[in-house]
């Protein structure tokens, strides 16, 4: 017989894991490949998630912008690492849930009162990651 704290327990570890992604910004025919972008999006991480990260604070690289907002304190390093990398594989990566299908550069994971979002800003058309000393070039894979 199970007791209710330890369903309380495994229910909490799955909630853990990993939540739905809300994608973004579909990758166009001819932009970089969702590799490409997952592969210089995944080292920034580290660059955002810093102890002191929290509050309402964005971050730009190169074409990106990385949001973390926690207004009730710091964001916990883990969730906040686990949030953006949640992110790159479902949206990035794998295309799961990016509007018009394809994938996309980016979105929004939200978890009680904090939210982190990825952005693409560069909306001249050019290449985000290209020349930024990540990833280069367009790929073959991307949008499509």
């Amino acid at each position: 017989m199970y007791s209710i704290s330890s369903l309380l327990v495994a229910l909490s570890a799955l909630a853990a894991t990993t939540l739905a992604a809300d994608c973004s910004q579909k990758i166009p025919d001819g932009g970089p490949s969702p590799s490409d972008v997952a592969n210089f999006l995944t080292p920034l991480i580290p660059q955002i998630c810093h102890p002191q990260a929290g509050g309402i604070s964005t971050t730009p690289q190169n074409g990106f912008v990385f949001y973390v907002g926690s207004p009730n304190g710091p964001l916990d390093t883990d969730k906040c690492s686990g949030g953006f990398q949640d992110i790159i594989d479902q949206c990035v990566t794998q295309g799961d849930g990016c509007p018009g299908g394809g994938h996309c550069y980016g979105g929004q994971w939200v978890l009680n009162d904090q939210l982190l979002n990825i952005t693409m800003f560069a909306t001249d058309g050019t290449n985000p990651i290209e020349g930024a000393g990540g990833a280069g070039g367009a790929g073959g894979d991307g949008g499509g």
